[in-house]
């Protein structure tokens, strides 16, 4: 019976670039397996109200009217973002996804761009169902749900496609 004592410059030598590119690519087909695809995929979609007749904007649009640069949906209907708290999925999806930011810096922009006038106070809604009852009260609403709730919208609310 052999021992092995491994130390340091032994540990370092037995991982070569192919063991390391075998390990990665067995916990790539594990992470797949064990359902780890990203959380974002499909799991949140922005609603609009129905009166709005635009039926698709851009995420650098939706990023604009995000941060106060864009006041205005493509049809000129005044944009009023409504938004779940910071911290939950939604939010993060909508800012990350959508706006390229991390949530603080985008809630950042959000309050200063509110400070100094350049954009309407966005609505903060407790859940899905408070987002899509403030979307359904204001013709220019850009609000933020989970997928599985577009089964129950109301037809004055309606899924914005992004391009």
């Amino acid at each position: 019976m052999r021992i092995r004592v491994l130390n340091e410059r032994t540990m370092v030598s037995s991982f070569d670039s192919s063991t390391m590119r075998r390990l990665l690519g067995l916990l790539a087909i594990v992470t797949v397996v064990l359902g780890g695809t990203s959380a974002w995929a499909d799991d949140f979609v922005l609603v609009r109200n129905a009166k709005n007749n635009s039926s698709a904007i851009s995420k650098g649009e939706a990023k604009e009217m995000a941060i106060g640069k864009k006041k205005t949906w493509p049809n000129g209907t005044l944009a009023l973002l409504v938004l779940p708290a910071a911290g939950t999925p939604q939010f993060a999806w909508f800012a990350s996804v959508v706006c390229g930011a991390s949530e603080g810096n985008l809630m950042g922009k959000i309050k200063q761009e509110v400070f100094k006038g350049e954009m309407r106070k966005p609505v903060i809604a407790a859940g899905d169902s408070e987002v899509v009852s403030a979307v359904a009260g204001e013709d220019g609403a850009l609000g933020v749900i989970r997928a599985d709730a577009v089964k129950t919208l109301p037809p004055s609310v309606v899924v914005v496609l992004l391009n």
